[in-house]
């Protein structure tokens, strides 16, 4: 592979060519994913970070930049995406498309960027392409672009990516004014989400391939990017004292040590299956706990260290399953459980970088197969193949984010019995008036967990909808006898009052006109 300081100048074919495969990039992305554009805020996360965040309905204004800098929304501080919801809210109002709209732009920023960076640090155009479109179309991404909450993933990765690129123009020729866009190009990516905290590792991985730059010397390679090791390690500290003050880091003595590594190791494994046969995705898949056999973690465990082991060894023959082998297991590690935030055993919106790296291997192996064989009509009929299911499964999988009950309907189809689940798909129920629909599934909620205090004020706000006040009494006096400090049930019970003051109004009064 020819160093990307040897690259010459593109050509008009070269140029025009590059341009063609964009130009079908862009159209690609934007044929399957446009329905976002008729989606809906959802109830689960969209209210904090925009339909109820005062700060993003402040706009761009003195007083809204100040709190964006400083605010912590959903136990993360991401000043950079409240800032670009503020943008939306000052543009478009509360009006969902525009917000979907700034989240599909990203995703099709991203997308290209992706392959004009592999383009330029490998100089393969065919191959950054097809690593690109299975990025852009991939079922698994659905969930970073259609929810807008996931706006710090979308905007994250873009200026993540615009800091390869930079880090790309540092190679061919160091200047530290270079290395000094990469280092503020980072800062923007960590604060828009602190996804990209492993940058430097990854540029250790690209400097042995396909940069080559080992030729530099491995000192000055770490000695070069120490500003950027302790920007990631500052940003890292801060993301886990907001984390902590907040309460939503869960303690060992909830989730033991054993149980968060085994679910780590299963989870990679678990993103692989789902990147291969991308079928049953959902906003939620509740975690294990200490109940996943210990022949699953096993296997799991052997399966990673065989495919390292080889990736190691081929590392020569085959630099890009290496790089991009590593690229998914380290760019996995800020969200792989190990810090566990939430419930969740893992997301499909944490894959939105790490799968970068298993395209990559994807892409170059195809090509290497092609290049060898005698005909190398197979390799391209599988990546049409590949391309084209992602496609329509990626479409499919829009379709259930078109609003809140869609998108726990499928939550409910993939979990059935999970209480966070049928919690929230009757948060989103009693949202969208079927009233009888959410109690169903509040009643389920309590007959399994009749200590949970947010549920009773649930199911008492669906009992007072109905008019059943003497239930809803019951249910919000036991929400508050379980957590006194809620304000959802003290409400509910001032309009119990209210309403039996109002119908003992209208019986006193009687029939007729007054």
């Amino acid at each position: 592979m020819t160093p990307t300081a040897a690259l010459p100048g593109p050509p008009t074919g070269r140029f025009r060519r590059d341009a063609l495969l964009a130009a079908a990039l862009a159209v690609l992305v934007l044929l399957v994913f446009y329905p976002v554009l008729s989606c809906h805020f959802v109830p689960y996360d969209d209210p904090l970070y925009v339909t109820k965040n005062p700060i993003v309905r402040l706009g761009l204004s003195t007083e809204g930049f100040v709190l964006a800098l400083s605010a912590e929304v959903a136990a993360n501080w991401h000043p950079v995406t409240l800032l670009s919801l503020q943008l939306d809210h000052e543009v478009f109002g509360l009006r969902p498309w525009g917000y979907h709209l700034h989240n599909l732009l990203l995703h099709l920023a991203n997308s290209l960027l992706l392959f004009f960076v592999l383009r330029r640090m490998t100089g393969a155009a065919g191959r950054s392409f097809l690593a690109a479109v299975l990025f852009a179309l991939h079922p698994l991404h659905v969930e970073s672009v259609a929810w807008i909450s996931e706006r710090k993933d979308v905007l994250s990765t873009f200026f993540g990516l615009l800091a390869l690129w930079a880090y790309a123009g540092y190679a061919a020729r160091p200047r530290p004014l270079r290395m000094a866009a990469v280092a503020v190009l980072l800062a923007l990516s960590l604060l828009a989400k602190p996804m990209w905290v492993t940058f430097p590792f990854l540029l250790l991985l690209l400097d042995f391939w396909p940069l080559h730059r080992r030729g530099t010397g491995a000192g000055r390679l770490l000695a070069e990017k120490l500003p950027l090791f302790a920007l990631v390690a500052l940003v890292s500290v801060v993301t886990l004292s907001v984390q902590r003050r907040v309460g939503a880091v869960q303690p060992l003595e909830t989730l033991p040590l054993a149980a968060r590594l085994g679910n780590a190791a299963t989870t990679y494994v678990v993103y692989l299956r789902q990147t291969a046969v991308p079928t049953d995705l959902t906003i939620f898949y509740p975690h294990g706990g200490a109940g996943l056999g210990v022949g699953t973690v096993i296997g799991a465990v052997v399966l990673l260290l065989a495919v390292s082991a080889a990736a190691v060894c081929l590392a020569r023959r085959l630099p890009y399953l290496f790089v991009g082998w590593f690229w998914y297991l380290g760019t996995l590690v800020p969200v792989i459980g190990l810090v566990q935030v939430g419930g969740q055993a893992h997301a499909d919106r944490y894959t939105y970088v790490p799968l970068i790296g298993v395209f990559v291997a994807l892409a170059w192996g195809l090509g290497d197969l092609a290049a060898r064989a005698r005909r190398p009509w197979p390799a391209f009929v599988a990546a049409a193949l590949a391309v084209g299911v992602c496609g329509l499964l990626a479409r499919w999988q829009i379709a259930h984010w078109r609003d809140g009950v869609a998108l726990w309907e499928q939550a409910r189809r993939v979990s059935p019995a999970d209480n966070f689940v049928l919690s929230n798909l009757g948060t989103a129920l009693l949202e969208s008036g079927d009233t009888d629909a959410a109690l169903t599934q509040f009643e389920k909620v309590a007959r399994q967990m009749p200590d949970n205090p947010f549920n009773h004020s649930n199911r008492g706000e669906a009992l007072l909808r109905l008019g059943r006040l003497d239930e809803a009494e019951e249910a919000f006096r036991t929400a508050l006898a379980l957590d006194p400090t809620l304000y959802n049930p003290q409400r509910g019970l001032g309009l119990v009052s209210w309403k039996r003051e109002q119908k003992a109004g209208n019986t006193a009064a009687g029939p007729g006109p007054h």
